[in-house]
């Protein structure tokens, strides 16, 4: 994402929280801010060269432009995470956000339940990063699912895994939003898993003459990540031979995520 350094200026305070519309944030908060996305600086009682609060937001800001962590920086601001204990709107930040990065051709759009820049997304330098597994496959989908802020996003065929199961509630906990597709078969019924209760679920009927399953293994995480492979979530499929691939490519999280969609309203 690239903005001007006009825009940056304008959104310096919406980072601090001194207009109001976002928590406010101490010096330490915003090194804390800036330090989980890519910063590497201490807080020492005062911000790095003595500058202000705002100062040290628009020098940051200005950092990280042109860089995929902009994008995320103003995501996470409006998601229900940041404003957490907080009683102001996320909605009226996202106004004055967009009011500024809108002159620019990107917008905050809301998507599956959270904020989602997007516009010129083509500019945004990320790195596409492919990591294959073949052991210890259940800890690192918990290793993924622990960084997600936003979006979680699973269509598996069986499910079974109380484990994972725990993790996605602690992250329904944290405010995202987590929506899961299995098929509607005696494995998932015997599981003892009580989706219903604490997330936007829908089982999924065989079809067709034959019966046909929808037989995916994927995993849309913030629509930039994606976890796909021969891995089902169950209890059993922690001893086959198995494999993931963890990809982080916001084009091939954005294609899941329409398949995900196009399932869910079949």
């Amino acid at each position: 994402m690239k903005l001007t350094a006009y825009s940056i200026q304008k959104l310096k305070e919406i980072i601090s929280g001194d207009l109001g519309l976002t928590p406010y944030q101490s010096g330490s908060n915003l090194v804390a801010l800036f330090n989980s996305f890519g910063s590497r600086e201490v807080y020492n009682g005062s911000l790095p060269d003595g500058l202000s609060r705002n100062k040290y937001a628009e020098k940051k800001l200005l950092e990280i432009n042109e860089t995929d962590n902009l994008t995320k920086i103003i995501e996470f601001i409006v998601s229900p995470a940041y404003f957490n204990g907080s009683e102001l709107d996320a909605k009226e930040a996202v106004h004055f956000i967009n009011q500024i990065i809108n002159e620019e051709k990107y917008n905050l759009s809301l998507i599956g339940g959270a904020y989602q820049v997007t516009g010129n997304i083509a500019e945004v330098k990320q790195e596409v990063k492919n990591q294959v597994h073949f052991e210890h496959i259940q800890k690192q989908i918990l290793a993924e699912l622990d960084k997600a802020r936003f979006t979680i996003w699973i269509a598996v065929a069986w499910f079974t895994d109380p484990v994972l199961f725990s993790k996605l509630i602690e992250k329904k906990k944290q405010g995202l939003n987590v929506q899961i597709l299995i098929i509607n078969d005696d494995i998932n019924s015997r599981s003892g898993i009580d989706f219903e209760s604490h997330f936007q679920i829908i089982r999924l009927k065989p079809t067709g003459y034959f019966g046909n399953i929808t037989h995916h293994k994927f995993c849309v995480i913030d629509l930039e990540r994606v976890i796909n492979g021969s891995y089902n979530w169950t209890v059993k499929a922690q001893y086959n031979d198995e494999n993931i691939t963890i990809m982080e490519d916001r084009r091939i999280a954005q294609e899941f995520a329409e398949k995900f969609l196009a399932i869910k309203t079949e």
